[in-house]
């Protein structure tokens, strides 16, 4: 039965190149997609609400950590990621308090009013399994339970954590172990990693090429990641040794799906390895520029090949929780991008990313991917605009 008729100047489906002047997206109940009608004769249905903009499905945000959200503006910018590590650890004290806990709501909430409807989220510690229950109705929660060890020794007590986690969240939501990266997990940890995602045939997310220290540390135990970790007496011995960061992970995993979290500076040589079918290359722009002050190469990130997913971290390296904002970031530097193909990052890849892609990502029958309102669109490009806001519909 029909609940609701949407309509607006445009309706993008989330396909690439897919997209309607004034088609009429119908709702049952449950705001689940009875059809979309193309309207190409532009009818007028009874009871159709019409808005002033372009009609998306909502927004597929593959990578943050929420678990940060209490850093929000308590952290210096354009200090590298060894800088970004030191602070890191020097404030993590501030995460255990009454306001970092309210702080992680807030997040939430924007996040949803910013039209976010799944989000894959880095977790390392139980403290958002209270709040996300209570979000469970609206939001999707991926949690990546990201494990960090550098001593062999400790790698059976690490991961035994991390299923203890795990367990935790699986309760309401599913659920991944994975390794931070490849500079901060040892080659004993991540065997037991892989052996366990190759069984459970779980996502396996990674930070990936965010520095140009992790080939360093990796091939030579070099440069700026070395030299924090040896100050930390960290087991720099007990890391996988490869020529390239990327050589080790496509090496290890060939069938799994994967992302592979920022990329900032992987080039298409970088990527050859890795499978096409299974592997995702998630963008966080801002957070790059917040961190290093550097983009990635997206246009060598889409030459490879590999399907582009977006994430915004966290609030430790982001100034918004919107994946609106980091298409505009994207649009800004990329401009030769068609905004159709960066929305199809931000949500048909992004749902594939998370194996939700028969409920989320696209209008089509059957699916309920959540109707976000973008206005202020510049119709004559075709593309958002400066002054681009979103706005929940469904």
């Amino acid at each position: 039965m029909i609940k609701r008729r949407l309509s607006a100047n445009y309706v993008y489906t989330g396909k690439v190149n897919e997209f309607f002047r004034n088609a009429i997206i119908e709702l049952d109940e449950n705001n689940r997609i009875i059809q979309v009608l193309p309207n190409a004769d532009n009818r007028e249905l009874a009871f159709t609400e019409f808005y002033n903009g372009i009609l998306v499905p909502g927004f597929i945000n593959v990578h943050s950590h929420l678990e940060l959200s209490g850093l929000k503006n308590k952290m210096e910018k354009n200090t590298g990621l060894a800088g970004f590590f030191e602070q890191l650890n020097a404030k993590r004290a501030a995460l255990i308090t009454d306001a970092s806990k309210n702080a992680l709501q807030m997040a939430i909430e924007e996040m949803w009013r910013n039209g976010i409807v799944a989000v894959g989220d880095i977790v390392n510690t139980p403290d958002t399994l209270d709040v996300k229950k209570k979000f469970y109705a609206q939001l999707y929660f991926h949690n990546f339970v990201e494990l960090i060890g550098f001593a062999a020794s400790h790698a059976d007590s690490v991961f035994n954590i991390g299923l203890e986690l795990a367990s935790k969240f699986a309760h309401f939501s599913n659920s991944s172990i994975v390794p931070h990266a490849v500079y901060s997990v040892s080659e004993a940890l991540f065997e037991l990693i892989f052996r366990h995602s190759s069984l459970s045939e779980s996502i396996l997310s990674i930070h990936h090429q965010e520095s140009i220290h992790e080939n360093l540390i990796i091939a030579q135990r070099a440069g700026l990641l070395a030299k924090v970790f040896n100050h930390r007496k960290y087991h720099l011995n007990d890391l996988p040794l490869s020529d390239t960061v990327s050589d080790f992970i496509s090496h290890k995993i060939s069938n799994q799906k994967l992302i592979l979290v920022h990329n900032t500076f992987a080039g298409v040589c970088d990527l050859q390895g890795f499978n096409k079918q299974n592997t995702f290359l998630a963008i966080c722009i801002n957070s790059n520029l917040f961190i290093e002050n550097e983009i990635p190469l997206i246009d060598q990130l889409y030459a490879s090949g590999l399907p582009i997913c977006l994430g915004t971290d966290s609030f430790a390296s982001n100034d918004s929780l919107s994946i609106l904002d980091e298409i505009k970031s994207i649009m800004y530097h990329f401009p030769e991008f068609d905004f159709s193909e960066v929305l199809s990052w931000a949500t048909l890849n992004g749902a594939k990313a998370l194996n939700i892609q028969n409920d989320y990502g696209t209008f089509e029958k059957g699916k309920k991917p959540g109707v976000n309102l973008i206005q202020n669109f510049d119709f004559k490009r075709k593309r958002v605009s400066n002054d681009s806001l979103v706005k929940r519909i469904a």
